[in-house]
């Protein structure tokens, strides 16, 4: 056997992410609404060049509600996919999530372009004319489109597409089709290596965040918060599991069928009042952590943002390269 046909067997015996899952590309436009100030209009006892100062424009709860909405849509894709080795706005789709991450995508796209955007446009000639009461010296026109081309800003798309090593370069170069099949079957394998990380990382933060919840007092001594969150959090991780585990990690999944266990028949409600079931469920909490903590590796920053911890800063939208309209591409010519 040659070595280009050694590379392709075990390409092909390789587990392969992508037989599991396709990745999904998402843009979504917005209208920026904050604007730098010119240095001219900056009055500071400072090098002007060494200042940053911006203005708020186009304020009004209808922006508000689009920029939420476009936030929301994030939120259930990193909740429901999987980290893609692309850049960001590609997502890793499992196949048996397709259905419902497109179905998810268009409510959203409706919800944007039939009511949210609409509303916008209606007040949007008002909110021009009070921001040239309210900002006036810093007012600019130019940062105001004409309301005939607001409505594309607010475009939302996607496009679905599978990668590999294109078939047709093996009829024409054999080697290089053996040594692009061998750098593909190494980034799967990073990958995958990642997405193992990645879902043992949320697991342990959601169950290190319940197991501390159910602690009971601070140290202070005044008893600790505990959110139905704590609970809901972990219960949505385990129902989607499953679907996302397409890395088949055999210890995680048998963690994950032992903390459902723990929390099969119970709510928030009983572990804030009835002790026995708060112990066992923080005994067999204490006891998944500590065998997820041997399964770590290098471990990243702390996936899981908690309702009651300090929230991170959202950065303002930004324009996306013109949309594109959403098909299914069979196969990319694009290795990794």
């Amino acid at each position: 056997m040659t070595t280009a046909e050694q590379v392709q067997s075990k390409a092909t015996t390789a587990p392969n992410i992508f037989d599991k899952a396709i990745v999904v590309h998402v843009e979504m436009g917005s209208l920026g609404a904050s604007k730098k100030l010119a240095s001219t209009q900056i009055e500071v006892d400072a090098d002007k060049d060494r200042v940053r100062a911006s203005k708020s424009i186009l304020e009004s709860k209808e922006l508000k509600a689009i920029s939420a909405e476009q936030q929301s849509i994030g939120k259930a894709l990193r909740k429901y996919c999987l980290p893609s080795p692309f850049r960001s706005g590609f997502y890793l789709v499992p196949i048996v999530s397709i259905g419902d991450i497109d179905g998810l995508l268009n409510q959203s796209q409706d919800k944007l372009l039939n009511e949210l955007v609409p509303a916008f446009l209606a007040i949007y000639p008002d909110l021009v004319e009070a921001d040239k009461i309210s900002l006036r010296s810093t007012f600019d026109p130019s940062d105001y489109p004409p309301i005939s081309k607001v409505k594309s800003q607010f475009g939302m798309e996607w496009s679905w597409i599978s990668f590999g090593v294109p078939r047709d370069l093996q009829s024409v170069n054999s080697d290089i089709f053996a040594r692009e099949q061998e750098k593909a079957a190494a980034k799967i394998a990073e990958v995958s290596d990642q997405i193992t990380q990645v879902l043992r990382t949320q697991m342990l933060d959601l169950v290190s965040h319940l197991s501390d919840k159910l602690e009971g007092n601070r140290g202070n001594g005044k008893p600790k918060i505990f959110k139905a969150s704590a609970v809901t959090n972990i219960k949505e991780f385990l129902a989607t599991f499953q679907a996302r585990n397409i890395v088949d990690d055999k210890e995680l999944d048998k963690l994950c069928a032992q903390a459902g266990q723990l929390l099969d028949g119970v709510d928030p409600q009983a572990l804030r009042e009835q002790d026995q079931v708060r112990d066992r469920v923080k005994q067999g909490f204490d006891r998944i952590k500590a065998q997820l903590d041997t399964m770590m590796l290098d471990r990243p920053s702390r996936m899981i943002i908690f309702p009651e911890d300090e929230e991170a800063p959202v950065p303002s939208p930004a324009m996306p390269p013109p949309p594109v309209q959403a098909s299914l591409i069979e196969e990319s010519d694009v290795p990794f």
